[in-house]
């Protein structure tokens, strides 16, 4: 599932800044769910 998030974003961002945004994004949802589980 996660894989496919970043793959989406990659995809969908060509620039650096807005794929490091969308992986720290990412990121910060994964922690969510954790602590949700």
């Amino acid at each position: 599932m996660l894989q496919k998030i970043q793959r989406y974003n990659r995809e969908k961002s060509e620039n650096v800044s807005d794929r490091l945004f969308s992986d720290f994004f990412v990121h910060e949802l994964l922690k969510i769910f954790v602590y949700i589980d």
